[in-house]
């Protein structure tokens, strides 16, 4: 779900009716506050979600299908420090992944609403300990839609990953490891995750003309009832 910072945000719906002409209806301007990010959810039992960021909270903002305003309310977070981080939008409901302080540490937290923005499950996902450094997070959905894969590097040789099926909000396995020689600025290729909820994090590694009969690839693979991820080579001589 794309995430930007504007204080305007303009919604248009075009629609097309094709028969001996074209016909194109073009909505007035919305106008949403925000001091920050905002999300477009998307439509929710008929009705259009906006999730934009105020000054001391997020708000979600909703519209009818002619785009004229029905309600806004504050979305229920920790009250410390939180950021979101990501946004997951289904026709039946909406979750967003955050960051907050809690105790010492940082925290990361999932929290799942109805379409009237109200919390309906919650769930900590993970504790990054007293860090106060946030890393770059990412993410990776399923062909589905219905599994997130949450992952970061951090001190430039460690990796932590989480996935989270978001129907039932489980977390299916969490995982970090040392990569040893692997540096991921140069290495890391791609980390994708299946419907069932198995990781593929792939690394592309001497894949320089001095080291092409060593060149090869390094995938690491992850799923629910595994304590450690497995590693899969494959190699690539002779292969840039």
């Amino acid at each position: 779900m794309p995430m930007r910072s504007s204080a305007l945000l303009l919604l248009v719906l075009l629609t097309g009716l094709f028969a001996q002409a074209q016909t194109v209806t073009i909505s007035d301007e919305v106008v949403v506050k925000s001091d920050g990010m905002y999300a477009l959810l998307g439509e929710l039992q008929g009705n259009v979600l906006v999730l934009a960021e105020k000054s001391n909270h997020y708000e979600v903002a909703c519209f009818d299908k002619a785009m004229v305003p029905r309600w806004t309310r504050a979305l229920e977070l920790d009250k410390r420090r939180p950021r979101i981080i990501e946004v997951f939008a289904h026709p039946a409901w909406f979750a967003v992944l955050y960051q907050h302080r809690a105790e010492g540490s940082t925290r990361l937290k999932m929290h799942k609403y109805s379409p009237g923005a109200l919390l309906i499950d919650s769930l900590t996902v993970y504790d990054l300990g007293n860090t106060l450094v946030s890393p770059f997070y990412e993410t990776a959905f399923s062909q589905d839609k219905q599994t997130v894969l949450v992952y970061w590097f951090d001190q430039i040789t460690r990796f932590y990953a989480f996935a989270v099926r978001l129907t039932d909000m489980k977390v299916l396995w969490q995982t970090e490891m040392t990569l040893d020689d692997i540096l991921p600025g140069r290495d890391f290729r791609q980390a994708l995750i299946t419907n069932d909820g198995r990781m593929f994090a792939v690394f592309d590694l001497k894949n320089r003309k001095p080291f092409l009969p060593e060149h090869h690839l390094r995938i690491f693979t992850m799923r629910e009832g595994q304590e450690q991820p497995a590693l899969l080579r494959v190699p690539l001589p002779d292969m840039l």
